[in-house]
């Protein structure tokens, strides 16, 4: 056996060999480990000081502007409609002393503050570097010791802030990394304090149901301003941001689960506030006594929620609208349309401006979905009811309609002061949705945006015709006559011969033949050749102008018109027949109200952004401003004729007899429009009334809208007149309730003067004796 045994040599030999082999490989091992510790610790450290460099620095954290919503306000500043994309906020400015109470402004009052530092982070004070290890902990031990019900944020005020400013929620260890040294960063900064980052904090954080920042969750669930919510509410509030709610969680039955849930949250952030071992800041007491905390666990919390809702949806879309398409937002930027030529321009339904259309609409929504702009309109609620109380009295149905519209200025202003686009912005079977006064776009050449407005326009072809030199008693002949071209003769609406009249009788009456000769005149002179084609076309065109410079817009372009359907037959655009945009109709008359004064009319009062006002900028550029005034579009004594011609107190005027409040004055114009049908007999198809003081001016339409119709309209009745049936039934007794209440105010006869018997303008002297006979 012993031969089978190793010497004690040989031990001795494979002993010391085993241990400089194991020292070996444990020396291995040992530079192995450090090599890898280094290593990772290199790994480590680059990898932290690239995620320090990704970090947003506390400048980048602070200056970053939080999404938040757009208000559209009446010009009583009560609230039309709130524009927000995936955040519905609104911005509180921040306080220098979280205890004061500025007089007269929303504020966040200090039980707001302190509610959510109650649930969020009760050691936010006493914390100095931004990353809240302590609170970290805390949070983790009260949560496990409460069974739950009293799991608060671990993260800390300041990292929430910082995932609300960046708006990055990614579930990965790089964004949590940044998150903290971004939090870092704002704690060490000599130049932010604990109460700057509060007040953003509070600005910034989800309540559910869209609302970001407690003044919107104030609104949202409380339809109160936060400077008026209880210590109650605002510990409910609080505890919203943990487990946000959305749209299908009950908070209006007490006895849900959901509200039972925001409830113990509530009362736990109550119990926090009185705890004396939890001050908010080092140098407080607990917020509230245990006597309070017993009271204020009774008071009842009721849950209001404020629906997004558009009030007057025709005019907030206009306003919109007008917004996209006069670029009136801070940016104003412009999305040039590709390869239009002159000619696409001429014809404004083509493919390539409506696209146009769409994407400046569209970057516009963007704008004002993010950029919370405070959008003050001309829009005045009580006028507003009076309209459409007044709309509702017009014979629709008698007439064979289905459908009304109308508008009113404010006259030394053009502000929209009551809109109302359609009789029913929820009937899709009328084409609801489409707004007949304003259109949506200025490419828009469809019948919800221009109407044939009969013999409303006779204003201002006699307009025209007075600024030529004629008078009110130029007298007309209104015989039935072959016009320029025309293969027939032109008759009168009533189809019989009205004898020779005056302008001033021929307007009143609305004579057909004596417009369509005080085109011709407006348009050559006092010697027209009213059979001359050259002379027609001449007329047109003048007119076109002339209308145009009182603001007034045609659906289709001079040149379309002089060169298209007026080629043999120029004179029906004396009576109506040319479709122009209601908006600009009335647009058009209160420039004759104002006494020659053109106020284009505009839906602002202001759009401020920030510090700025960009209405009152746009509005300061003169000629290239969005909404034109022009004190001198035309000759004021003219406007003034007009006005008195067509006073509805004046025993002329087909609407004598309408009542009139002491001290004012109403002129009105009736228009019945009508189109042939299938190459027959003309129909009536639109009625149109339009009517003014020197205080407002306002617009009524009635039409057929079936939207199955051909042209997105129908006809009406045969026989039908626009002032049995919308002027004296709806627009008078409107006009009444406009003024009955406000200090009277008649029409002047400024830029007139006495010559012969007459009020004769400075013109109309001097060429007064080369008036001679009858046209």
């Amino acid at each position: 056996m012993a031969q089978f045994l190793p010497s004690i040599h040989q031990l001795k030999r494979s002993t010391e060999a085993n241990s400089f082999y194991s020292f070996g490989i444990a020396m291995f091992t040992f530079f192995t480990i450090c090599a890898v510790v280094v290593s990772s610790l290199t790994f480590i450290g680059s990898w932290v000081s690239y995620q320090w460099e990704l970090s947003p620095d506390s400048e980048k954290i602070l200056s970053t502007k939080s999404s938040e919503s757009t208000k559209i306000l009446a010009s009583d500043g009560s609230l039309l409609y709130e524009m927000f994309d995936k955040e519905n906020r609104e911005v509180i400015e921040p306080m220098e002393n979280l205890t004061d109470k500025p007089v007269n402004k929303n504020y966040i009052p200090l039980s707001m503050q302190y509610a959510i530092l109650a649930l969020e982070d009760y050691q936010f004070y006493y914390n100095e570097n931004g990353v809240p290890l302590s609170n970290i902990v805390g949070a983790g031990v009260e949560c496990i010791t409460t069974g739950g019900s009293n799991c608060r944020g671990a993260s800390g005020i300041y990292q929430q802030l910082v995932k609300n400013k960046t708006l990055n929620d990614e579930q990965t260890i790089d964004r949590k990394i940044q998150e903290i040294i971004s939090s870092y960063k704002l704690g060490i900064s000599e130049d932010v304090t604990h109460d700057q980052v509060l007040n953003l904090y509070l600005n910034t954080v989800g309540f559910g149901l869209n609302a970001h920042g407690v003044q919107k969750a104030s609104k949202t669930y409380f339809k109160k301003d936060i400077k008026d919510v209880t210590l109650p509410q605002a510990c409910f509030l609080a505890g919203l941001p943990q487990i946000p709610p959305n749209r299908n969680t009950n908070l209006s039955d007490p006895n849900s689960s959901d509200y039972k849930y925001y409830l113990s949250r509530k009362d736990t952030c109550l119990e926090n506030l009185a705890d004396s071992k939890k001050n908010i800041k080092p140098s407080s007491k607990s917020f509230i006594s245990q006597e309070q905390l017993a009271i204020y666990k009774t008071e009842e919390i009721k849950v209001e929620s404020e629906e997004t809702f558009k009030k007057y949806p025709h005019f907030v879309d206009f306003v919109i609208q007008e917004i996209a398409y006069k670029f009136l937002t801070a940016k104003g930027e412009k999305i040039a349309p590709n390869n239009i030529t002159d000619e696409d321009k001429d014809n404004q339904r083509i493919e390539k401006l409506a696209l146009y259309g769409t994407l400046v609409y569209d970057k516009t929504i963007k704008e004002l979905k993010t950029g919370g702009y405070v959008i003050q309109t001309t829009i005045d609620p009580g006028i507003q009811e009076k309209l459409e109380r007044n709309l509702e009295k017009a014979n629709v149905y008698g007439v064979g309609g289905n459908n009304y519209a109308g508008v009113t200025l404010d006259g030394p202003t053009g502000g929209i002061v009551s809109m109302v686009g359609s009789r029913d912005f929820t009937d899709r079977l009328i084409g609801g949705e489409n707004n007949q006064i304003g259109g949506y776009s200025p490419f828009d050449n469809n019948y919800s945006t221009f109407h044939t407005v009969g013999s409303t326009f006779k204003i201002y072809d006699y307009s025209y015709a007075l600024s030529a030199g004629i008078n009110p008693l130029t007298r007309l002949s209104n015989a039935p006559y072959k016009f320029g071209g025309r293969d027939n003769a032109m008759t009168n609406f009533i189809k019989t011969y009205a004898g020779t009249d005056t302008v001033q009788r021929s307007l009143a009456q609305s004579y057909n033949i004596g417009a369509a000769k005080a085109l011709w005149i407006g348009g050559n002179g006092l010697n027209p050749n009213f059979s001359s084609y050259d002379q027609g076309m001449n007329s047109v065109d003048g007119l076109y102008d002339y209308g145009s410079s009182m603001g007034l817009t045609f659906a289709r372009s001079k040149k379309s018109m002089t060169e298209g359907d007026y080629t043999a037959n120029p004179s029906p655009m004396a009576i109506g027949t040319e479709d122009v945009n209601l908006l600009s109709h009335a647009t058009g008359a209160n420039t004759i109200a104002q006494a020659g004064k053109l106020r284009t009319a505009t839906p602002f009062v202001s759009i401020k952004y920030q510090d700025r006002d960009i209405y009152k900028e746009r509005m300061a550029l003169g000629d290239k401003a969005p909404y034109k005034n022009n004190d001198k579009a035309i000759e004021e004594g003219v406007a003034n004729q007009i006005s008195k011609i067509l006073n509805v107190q004046d025993n002329n005027s087909l609407l004598r007899g309408s009542r009139v409040p002491e001290g004012w004055n109403f002129s009105a114009k009736t228009g019945t429009a009508t189109r042939s049908k299938d190459g027959k007999e003309e129909r009536e198809a639109e009625l149109s009334v339009i009517s003014w003081s020197p205080k407002y001016t306002s617009l009524m339409w009635i039409g057929n809208t079936n939207v199955k119709a051909s042209g997105g309209w129908d006809y009406l009745r045969g026989g039908v007149d626009s002032g049995g049936n919308l002027a004296k039934p709806a627009m008078m007794p409107y006009m009444y309730e406009l003024h009955e209440d406000k200090p009277g105010q008649l029409f002047t006869s400024n830029g007139l003067s006495e010559f012969r018997g007459q009020l004769l303008t400075v013109k109309q002297k001097s060429v007064f004796s080369q008036l001679k006979g009858t046209y």
